[in-house]
């Protein structure tokens, strides 16, 4: 099951939201909680011509992150670029699915190692993140944890350490030291 819509939530989402049809809450306090931010994505989705290009963008998604993985040419990137301005457009800038576009395209970018591309997105995603679920959550932990990599991956190892750093310091706030092994 996918994880509650609500992303002050990780439990399972088992509750599809009956507007949209297309997010999962694992409960109706949940739902209720979330509609705030929710409503505007759910009225757009209900727009036939608006609800068929998103489910194309998708589409180009998950072709480019299945393409992605086979092989490393231009293709697969072509194809989550076309997705993440049909997000931009679609729901704009201040939305966690355009965060996680972002997020995606600065780690591809990274294996392709245009670095500067990949660290304008992940910076993007970082910012929206911590505007939409703060500091302390695993979403923002992971937008560290892919600058860690991507300083890594350039041999910036003290710059690495930082991300990394900040990754684990949220995780340890938000998990404690008991939910996983940190040694």
């Amino acid at each position: 099951n996918p994880t509650c819509a609500n992303l002050s939530c990780s439990k399972p989402g088992a509750r599809t939201c009956m507007r949209c049809l297309l997010v999962k809450y694992c409960c109706k306090e949940c739902q209720v909680d979330h509609w705030r931010e929710h409503k505007s994505f759910c009225t757009t989705m209900k727009v036939p011509h608006i609800r068929s290009k998103f489910f194309a963008a998708l589409n180009n998604y998950d072709r480019g992150m299945d393409l992605h993985f086979l092989n490393r040419d231009e293709e697969p990137l072509e194809l989550i670029l076309k997705a993440h301005a049909v997000n931009l457009e679609l729901l704009g800038e201040h939305n966690i699915n355009t965060s996680n576009s972002h997020h995606i395209l600065g780690c591809i970018l990274t294996s392709f190692r245009r670095y500067d591309e990949a660290m304008d997105h992940l910076q993007k995603s970082l910012a929206i993140r911590r505007e939409i679920v703060g500091e302390n959550h695993k979403f923002t932990a992971s937008a560290y944890d892919s600058i860690g990599m991507l300083m890594a991956d350039k041999k910036r190892y003290d710059d690495a350490l930082i991300g990394y750093g900040k990754a684990l310091g949220i995780r340890l706030r938000v998990m404690g030291e008991d939910s996983f092994d940190v040694g």
